[in-house]
């Protein structure tokens, strides 16, 4: 009998990626991105592609972008408010959820407030 394990949720913070750069070199992480973005692009219409959901402001958008290809579910999480740079405060947030259907597992990555100057 199979025993399904527990979901599991994985964070992947800014300090796992550097992590994962300094192992593997740029180069290879790079090459690895575009494979994907190219293998993705390949099965463009296995997608179940949704419009992305925004609300705005009058200080800027909350965007959530979803996409799903039946195995997994993803979405994006953008909140920008340039004007809040002013404040000294992030002007830009990101964080992205990506959903294994089958397994119920988790995989957070996102990007710290604190680098999200990156964005403007």
């Amino acid at each position: 009998m199979h025993t399904p394990t527990p979901a599991q949720t994985h964070f992947l913070s800014a300090d796992d990626v550097v992590a994962i750069v300094r192992t593997l070199g740029v180069a290879e992480c790079l090459r690895g991105i575009a494979e994907a973005i190219r293998a993705d692009y390949l099965r463009w219409q296995d997608f179940d592609k949704q419009a992305r959901v925004f609300s705005h402001s009058e200080t800027g958008v909350i965007e959530l972008m979803p996409v799903s290809d039946g195995d997994t579910y993803a979405f994006k999480y953008v909140s920008g408010h340039p004007s809040k740079g002013w404040f000294g405060l992030d002007r830009h947030w990101l964080s992205a959820i990506f959903w294994e259907l089958a397994r119920s597992g988790c995989l957070i990555p996102t990007r710290p407030p604190r680098a999200s100057s990156w964005a403007t």
